[in-house]
C-alpha cells in the first residue's frame, strides 16, 4: 500500500515539476501581442505591412528570450522565433533557433521539416560531424535536457522509495526494483553530466566568414573559402582574449574565425 502511494506521489511531482518548468514565458502579454503582429505579417498585402509587422513580432520575441532565458523552456519561444526570422529572410538566425527549439523538442518533426527547409533555401548540405561519446547515450537525441531533470528527479524519488520500503519489508521485488531505478539513475546521470561538461558545443555561423590558420585576420586564409552563413559548425576552444574561436566544419577542416560572426545553439 505504502509502495503504491510512494509511486503516486513520485508520479504528481513528476507533473507538477514539469509543469513549472515549462511555464516559462506563460502569462507574459509580449506574447500575444507578439503573436498578433505575426499573424498581422502572414495577412499583409505589402512588402512594407508584412516588414514591419513581423519586425514588431521579433522585437517582442527577443524581449522575452532576454528577459527569460528558456533554455529549459519548452521551446515555443525560439520556434517562434525561428519562424519569424524565416518570414524576414533572415535564414541563418532561422536555423540558429530552430536549433535551439529542436533541443527542447527533439522529436518535433515540424521543426525539422523547417530546418530542412531553410537548408535547402541556403544549399547546405549536412556534413558527417559525430557527437563522439555522446552516441552512447542514444535517449540524449530523443529526450531533451529538460526532460531528462524530470525523469532524474522521479528515479530518485522512486529508488530511495524502494530503498525505505524494503527496510520495512524486506522483499526481493523491493530489491529488483531498487537495483533496476538505480541503474536508470545511473544512465540518466552520466548523460547529464556528459552533457554539462563534454558535449560539443555547437554554433551557427550567422555570416559568412573566411577561417584563419590562427587567431588573427594577419594569419593566412585556410582555403580562401567563405563558410556559408548557417553553417553548424562545432567549436573547440576560445582565444584568451574571447574574440577568436577555434572550430571544425561538418567536414572536418580547422580553423579560427572571429566571435562576432558565430552564435552558441
Amino acid at each position: 500500500m505504502k509502495s503504491i502511494i510512494i509511486t503516486t506521489l513520485t508520479v504528481l511531482g513528476i507533473v507538477l515539476l514539469g509543469s513549472f518548468i515549462f511555464m516559462i514565458g506563460k502569462g507574459d502579454s509580449r506574447l500575444e501581442q507578439a503573436a498578433n503582429f505575426y499573424q498581422k505579417g502572414e495577412k499583409a498585402t505589402t512588402i512594407i505591412e508584412r516588414s514591419q509587422a513581423f519586425n514588431q513580432a521579433l522585437d517582442l520575441y527577443l524581449q522575452l528570450d532576454r528577459g527569460h532565458h528558456p533554455r529549459h523552456g519548452n521551446g515555443a519561444l525560439y520556434y517562434n522565433i525561428g519562424n519569424t526570422y524565416f518570414q524576414l529572410g533572415e535564414y541563418p538566425r532561422a536555423i540558429l533557433y530552430y536549433h535551439r527549439a529542436q533541443a527542447l523538442q527533439p522529436r518535433n518533426h515540424q521543426i525539422a521539416r523547417n530546418l530542412d527547409v531553410v537548408n535547402q533555401k541556403l544549399e547546405l548540405q549536412k556534413g558527417s560531424q559525430t557527437n563522439g561519446l555522446g552516441n552512447f547515450f542514444v535517449f540524449n537525441s530523443l529526450l531533451s535536457i529538460p526532460e531528462r531533470i524530470q525523469i532524474f528527479f522521479g528515479l530518485c524519488v522512486l529508488f530511495f522509495g524502494f530503498l525505505i520500503v524494503n527496510t520495512w519489508w524486506p522483499y526481493s521485488q523491493l530489491r529488483i526494483g531498487a537495483i533496476v531505478c538505480g541503474i536508470a539513475l545511473s544512465l540518466v546521470s552520466l548523460s547529464l553530466i556528459y552533457t554539462y561538461y563534454f558535449s560539443p558545443i555547437k554554433a551557427i555561423i550567422v555570416r559568412p566568414v573566411e577561417m584563419r590558420r590562427d587567431a588573427g585576420l594577419q594569419y593566412a586564409k585556410v582555403d580562401g573559402k567563405l563558410l556559408s552563413a548557417g553553417m553548424e559548425v562545432e567549436v573547440l576552444s576560445t582565444t584568451s582574449s574571447g574574440d577568436w574561436l577555434k572550430i571544425v566544419t561538418p567536414k572536418g577542416e580547422l580553423g579560427f574565425v572571429p566571435q562576432s560572426t558565430i552564435e552558441a545553439e
